[in-house]
């Protein structure tokens, strides 16, 4: 097994967060089965609809407990795959749920979450693309 760190809430932010309010931990991160991958969280995006699930009020998802992890979406690596569309070394956007490793692809029966779509996409940079374009 492999070391998962997790992001976790501490206290309700009093103005701007700071670091005290939140704090972090280490879990065993499962192996993927067939049809699953394994991907080390980059980034996390913690955005201004978590404070009022800070603080109980679950409008946007389930309310947070001081030491819940923290969830949004996030920028993912793919470090371990069995799963045929993703392979190691790619990185992919998605919500990961409440640890910093996203572990598997939901099914189609299990897609819908508070209205949005819980699934990932691959992200593809293309900078010299891009850049052509813009001239």
């Amino acid at each position: 097994m492999r070391a998962n760190r997790r992001i976790l809430f501490g206290r309700v932010p009093q103005g701007l967060p700071v670091p005290g309010d939140f704090g972090q931990d280490t879990v065993e991160a499962p192996e993927p089965v067939e049809g699953q991958f394994l991907a080390r969280t980059l980034w996390l995006s913690l955005d201004p609809y978590l404070r009022n699930v800070m603080k109980g009020h679950a409008l946007y998802g389930v309310a947070l407990q001081p030491g819940d992890p923290m969830h949004g979406e996030s920028v993912a690596e793919v470090v371990d795959s069995r799963h045929p569309d993703f392979a190691a070394g790619e990185f992919v956007l998605g919500y990961p749920g409440d640890c910093g490793r996203i572990v598997s692809i939901p099914q189609p029966d299990v897609l819908g979450r508070n209205g949005t779509f819980v699934g990932f996409r691959k992200l593809h940079s293309r900078v010299a693309a891009f850049r052509r374009f813009l001239r």
